[in-house]
């Protein structure tokens, strides 16, 4: 019998196992695979989400953000993360009922070498201060106002008449975006003035546009869009009407009486630009299809 072990047996034993991993390669090989994690995982959640609920907890983290917890309805605890502290102010408290639009952020915990799941606030809104019976009012609209489709046909272009304020960082975006399929008209107008934005869109209304776009971010006096003189004009309005008012939640009755309503600029840009693809898409299948059909009776005069 031989006195030492086979060293092609060991040599395969240890290759089995791998090389040993010093602390420092440790951490090294951690780091690569929670890069290759957290690079597929902001690859793949780009939607926009919203959610609300009950502050149960606010944690300071420094100053590059800060840390809360909500409450939803069904008794789940959803973390958020917010960078700009600013939009906290006077709304996130122990107990308010808020509402929080964002994306999903995975936030890599280094002492406990692992991650959560947070949603990353870009807006947020006081619930309790925005919310009212609105029911009755939704009901008349929906009983009342005839609502106008956006036409695409023998329309190379469709007139867009954008209503904007000329110091919007939403404009270009939204040009850039809409510019192959629609011709867009800006018209700047205050959008906290209640007569401007009334008497633009009466004006708009007896124009050649095919479509009026109201678009202004952020949250601060909302209730503009509240007006009787706005809501009477969108009411009114014989042109299909859209509102892209960037709210996190549910606060203006301008986006009931709209013919299209949209949370954010961007949002209503690409939503404008899916209906004109999608309208390009069912064309294009009829024009093929009668294509087909002309040549199948021109082959069959030919026999």
């Amino acid at each position: 019998m031989e006195n030492n072990l086979p060293r092609e047996l060991v040599e395969k034993m240890t290759s089995y196992l791998g090389k040993e991993m010093s602390q420092n390669n440790f951490h090294l090989h951690r780091e690569k695979v929670w890069q290759r994690i957290i690079d597929q995982f902001y690859k793949e959640n780009k939607t926009e989400v919203f959610v609300k609920g009950t502050v149960v907890k606010i944690k300071d983290i420094g100053p590059v953000g800060r840390n809360f917890e909500i409450k939803d309805a069904q008794g789940q605890t959803i973390t958020i993360y917010c960078q700009n502290i600013r939009i906290m102010k006077n709304t996130v408290t122990i107990g308010s009922t808020i509402g929080v639009k964002g994306y999903y952020n995975l936030y890599k915990n280094d002492y406990r070498h692992d991650g959560e799941l947070q949603i990353k606030a870009n807006e947020i809104t006081n619930l309790e201060e925005t919310r009212w019976d609105i029911q009755p009012f939704k009901e008349f609209i929906d009983e009342n106002r005839k609502r106008h489709k956006i036409r695409f046909f023998a329309k190379n272009k469709n007139k867009l008449a954008l209503i904007t304020s000329e110091n919007s960082e939403a404009r270009e975006d939204i040009k850039k975006v809409l510019c192959k399929h629609y011709k867009i008209e800006e018209h700047f107008v205050n959008l906290f003035d209640v007569d401007s934005i009334s008497k633009k869109i009466e004006a708009l209304d007896e124009s050649d546009c095919d479509i009026i776009l109201i678009s202004r971010g952020g949250m601060d006096r909302l209730s503009v869009f509240n007006a009787y003189s706005i809501l009477n004009a969108i009411y009114k309005s014989s042109k299909p009407l859209v509102t892209a008012l960037g709210h996190a939640s549910f606060s203006s009755l301008a986006d009931i009486v709209a013919d299209y309503s949209y949370n954010s600029p961007s949002a209503a840009a690409y939503e404008l630009n899916g209906l004109r693809k999608k309208y390009s898409k069912i064309r294009n299948s009829i024009i093929l299809t009668l294509l087909v059909c002309l040549i199948g009776i021109w082959l069959i005069r030919q026999r």
